[in-house]
């Protein structure tokens, strides 16, 4: 080795250099996605970013919140905090503060993303300082995969969170946290007082009220703290206590995180309910919890979407169970380390329940979210342990490294991908209404256009997002997007003012955008349909609708 780098070696610890180096890693990502080549705010990211964006923003209009599907609320009380210091600028050039934002989006985004980056790098960062105990190189090693196992685990996904306002992006910059949180706590030893169970359950609960699957990070918790006070020799009634406290907690979180939509909670408990005793996706399907094969099915949709959340499942629960075998310390001597062992494969099997019975590709960032936690047990029961243990845990850290610089790619390569098809289908769909206007002697800004769910436009994203606010925001959005207007795929209804109508029966429309997924049925107005051969993000190939001759329309 040369003199100089010697010198660096000597000064410079190794732990550092890796920090470093994931920290720029994660940073240049995040460069490159939001600010090099970003995907426009009207790019599918656009449910649920713009509904949360304009209840956020209709906040300063007086409106209550009203978007309760998840419920989410907390994001909309942060969005409002976000939007708030954003008043300084729009006096300073003169704009009114609410046209002034729905016509420029992307300010209210870049800072959402930003914090969620920020508090992304953060805990990716701590979790490489502390999350395993042993200070050796093979535990820097562990370390540093226990601090990018999430986005390994679930890529594109997991790398998308950074850049997606979304109530499943905050599951490892808040939820993950959470967890560890614990886990140092319990490994200081000693008693966890009531008043810690209560805060532990009040920041779960507040966590259920940004998504309700992140429930079980409630049942995780409030497990571990009674197991640990019971295998810690306290007694029944001294684990009841404290599992007691954190569920108290929990409701607490939760309804100061609910509160400010307290006015929807009758249609947020309908929602709820179809959730847990319908069936299919939102509980729109008929009446049943779910079946086994049913269940099975929806697994196997998500496997065929992404297998990653699988296999890294399977390897960490594999890497646990080594590690029990493992461990020479009995229940009695550890049992912090047992009780969120024990606890937090419950919370795993819990989500994987519940996305079982409601699948998203999406929810399962959840999923990604516990799978640091319970990795850094598994690395710390195998360092302790001797033996093969330690390179089994220097091993795995390196592969989960390896995983990750392959995902970053990956999703950094998706993503231009797509930007690249949504700047392809817009010029396609400007063609085909430029067409469409010829055959009607209209210009563009005299044609009233239909948009259907998941088409990349402007007014597509705004006018999806102004339905979830009960409309507070339409005379604005109005004055941005005048006669475009927003088709509901899954009611077949056009959303216009005094038009709320099928689309077989609608009147003066000139042309519909639509995916083939939504295919409206020919009857009607419904007239021509052309497919543009251009593929959208999710829902198969453009389609271009025009009306034909009223059959019985008014």
């Amino acid at each position: 080795m040369k003199p100089g780098l010697r010198v660096f070696a000597s000064r410079v610890p190794a732990r550092r250099v890796a920090i470093a180096v994931l920290g720029l890693a994660l940073v240049g990502y995040y460069v490159v996605v939001e600010w090099a080549v970003p995907l426009p705010f009207y790019s599918m990211k656009y449910d649920p970013e713009m509904p949360y964006f304009m209840n956020s923003l209709a906040f300063f209009k007086g409106a209550p919140y009203s978007y309760i599907d998840h419920p989410g609320t907390p994001l909309e009380v942060l969005g409002s905090l976000l939007l708030a210091p954003t008043r300084l600028w729009t006096r300073s050039i003169g704009a009114l503060f609410v046209p002034y934002h729905l016509g420029n989006p992307g300010l209210f985004l870049a800072l959402g993303h930003g914090l969620l980056a920020l508090a992304s790098l953060t805990v990716m960062l701590v979790l490489a300082l502390r999350s395993v105990p042993d200070r050796s190189g093979k535990g820097l090693l562990a370390s540093c995969g226990v601090a990018v196992y999430f986005f390994a685990a679930h890529p594109p996904h997991s790398f998308r969170a950074m850049t997606w306002w979304s109530h499943n992006s905050f599951a490892f910059p808040l939820g993950t946290l959470l967890l560890f949180w614990l886990i140092f706590r319990l490994r200081k030893g000693g008693p966890v007082s009531a008043g810690t169970a209560l805060a532990a359950g009040s920041a779960a609960g507040l966590l259920a009220a940004v998504q309700i699957y992140f429930a079980a990070w409630g049942i995780g918790m409030t497990a571990a703290l009674g197991l640990y006070a019971w295998l810690r020799g306290e007694g029944w009634l001294a684990a009841a206590r404290k599992a007691a406290a954190s569920l108290s907690g929990i409701a607490l979180g939760f309804f100061v995180g609910f509160a400010p939509v307290l006015h929807r909670f009758r249609d947020f408990y309908l929602w709820v309910d179809r959730l847990l005793f319908r069936q299919s996706r939102y509980g729109t399907g008929p009446e049943g919890i779910t079946s086994p094969g049913l269940w099975i099915d929806n697994l196997e949709w998500l496997w065929n979407r992404g297998p990653w959340p699988f296999l890294a499942t399977g390897l960490v629960l594999g890497l646990l169970f080594a590690a029990i075998r493992a461990r020479k310390k009995g229940i009695r001597d550890d049992p912090g380390w047992w009780a969120l062992s024990l606890a937090f494969i419950a919370q795993l099997a819990i989500l994987w329940a519940a996305i079982g019975k409601h699948p998203g590709a999406s929810y399962l960032l959840g999923v990604a979210a516990v799978l640091p936690a319970l990795l850094s047990l598994a690395f710390e029961g195998l360092l302790q342990a001797g033996g093969r243990g330690p390179g089994t845990a220097a091993l795995a850290g390196a592969a989960t490294l390896a995983a990750f610089a392959i995902g970053m790619v990956a999703s950094a390569a998706a993503h231009v991908r797509t930007v690249r098809q949504i700047a392809l289908a817009e010029d396609v769909i400007a063609r085909e209404i430029r067409e469409r206007g010829r055959d009607v002697s209209l210009e563009r800004s005299q044609m009233t256009i239909l948009w259907g769910y998941g088409v990349p436009s402007p007014c597509a994203a705004l006018r999806f997002g102004d339905l979830y606010t009960g409309q507070s925001l339409q005379a604005e959005t109005d004055s941005v997007c005048g006669g475009e207007w927003f088709y509901d795929v899954w009611s077949g209804l056009v959303d216009r003012p005094g038009a709320y109508q099928p689309l077989s029966l609608s009147v003066d429309w000139d042309i519909l955008i639509v995916p083939e997924a939504f295919r409206p049925t020919l009857t009607g107005r419904v007239g021509e349909i052309l497919d543009t051969g251009i593929e959208s993000e999710s829902y198969g190939n453009f389609l271009i609708v025009t009306p034909g001759e009223s059959l019985g329309a008014p």
